[in-house]
């Protein structure tokens, strides 16, 4: 029963927390490209969320716990005419202790457990009549979440999204284009205040800019 915790205001809390950390980096190919990999586990007390018995979503109560391990691993550097830029986190959030949101053990809401992005550029070389021109693709990946805690078959399903962009540069002109969603992917931002809010992610959309630096 959501109601059998005391609510707190947010002023007679003090959130703290305590963080063990290890990790590893390397570099490859004379420096050009870097790797790290960490492992983490944090735990945390009086953490403030919205109370999800308040329709108008300004109320706070305290979690008396959260518990969160996993691990990171990145990837970004830069070979000739080719920049990359990806990522991996594994994180596991759950309550450590039983709380107005959940009880102890359940996963906390709007934390995906698996998240993975990468970024791939092309820049045509200085010596080439295209110089100055670049292409990217890349994609995000988000495993699925808990809508909400107190409701753990509320599951918000996991996505991906790909993205790519062109530009050119040449002295002072700049002109882009990026094309977002390209899958035209029907996703979830996430759920907010209760249940019954669920915004759904940005559809397929283009952007062209162009600049001009006055120098």
């Amino acid at each position: 029963d959501l109601h059998s915790f005391p609510t707190r205001r947010s002023s007679d809390l003090e959130p703290e927390g305590k963080q063990f950390e290890i990790g590893y980096k390397a570099l490859f190919f004379g420096g050009k490209l870097m790797s790290t990999i960490a492992l983490y586990s944090i735990d945390y007390v009086n953490v403030l969320k919205t109370d999800p018995t308040d329709s108008t979503g300004q109320r706070q109560i305290a979690v008396p716990g959260l518990t969160i391990q996993g691990a990171e691993f990145t990837l970004q550097g830069k070979i000739k005419q080719f920049s990359i830029i990806g990522g991996y986190a594994y994180n596991h959030v759950i309550f450590s202790e039983n709380s107005p949101l959940g009880p102890k053990g359940a996963r906390y809401d709007n934390a995906p457990k698996h998240i993975a992005n990468l970024w791939l550029k092309y820049s045509v070389a200085q010596n080439y009549k295209l110089k100055g021109f670049s292409v990217s693709i890349g994609g995000k990946y988000a495993g699925d979440r808990v809508g909400s805690a107190f409701n753990q078959h509320f599951l918000m399903p996991a996505y991906f999204l790909l993205d790519a962009a062109i530009n050119y540069n040449a002295k002072n002109f700049n002109i882009g284009l990026n094309g977002y969603n390209l899958l035209d992917t029907k996703y979830v931002l996430g759920a907010y205040y209760s249940d019954l809010q669920v915004p759904m992610g940005t559809p397929m959309n283009w952007k062209l800019s162009v600049g001009y630096t006055i120098k």
